[in-house]
């Protein structure tokens, strides 16, 4: 799935290929608020495909049947199971423990190595994780952060990480909630 997309809030998203053609062309007007979640999936396999990874692509491939896991990548004897979020507001106790649930599901079953690494992915870290800001006293971590890192029903296993791959967009996204 080499190449890349180009994603304005106007036209919607241009799929290109390696030589930098537009192979496809997805209307906004024709895009569902949940379809934002596929394009985010691709954007960050695309960007995980440049950096050298191989990717397989769960989430477009089966849906709702990818349990809990959108891509699976792989490189030199390193796997990353990620799931892929495209929010804009932070993360509550309820989501958290669904995409732990949701992951382990799929996880157990898998053959691990230590060096295997968990991932929910998102576009704005400080959207989806703020720090808590109490009076008089420094930012602190957001919980939700904690709860996802300190909850690891198979820590020997795998490791769990929370990275952040924001999505370039041309303007702010129709009917999305504002970005950055």
């Amino acid at each position: 799935m080499a190449g890349r997309l180009e994603v304005h809030y106007q036209t919607g998203v241009t799929v290109l290929n390696e030589s930098g053609e537009a192979t496809d062309l997805i209307p906004v007007q024709d895009m569902a608020l949940s379809d934002w979640g596929f394009v985010y999936e691709r954007w960050v396999g695309l960007e995980l495909e440049q950096q050298g990874w191989e990717v397989d692509y769960r989430g477009l491939t089966l849906g709702l049947l990818d349990k809990g896991i959108d891509l699976v990548a792989f490189s030199e004897g390193r796997t990353r199971f990620l799931q892929c979020k495209f929010i804009h507001t932070p993360f509550g106790k309820q989501t958290i423990e669904q995409v732990l649930y949701n992951g382990s599901q799929y996880l157990h079953k898998q053959q691990l190595n230590r060096s295997d690494v968990y991932e929910l992915v998102v576009p704005y870290l400080e959207k989806a994780f703020p720090p808590i800001r109490k009076k008089n006293k420094p930012l602190t971590e957001n919980f939700q952060m904690r709860r996802f890192l300190g909850h690891n029903q198979i820590q020997s296993r795998i490791r769990l990480s929370i990275t952040e791959v924001a999505m370039d967009i041309k303007c702010p996204v129709r009917g999305a909630p504002r970005l950055k």
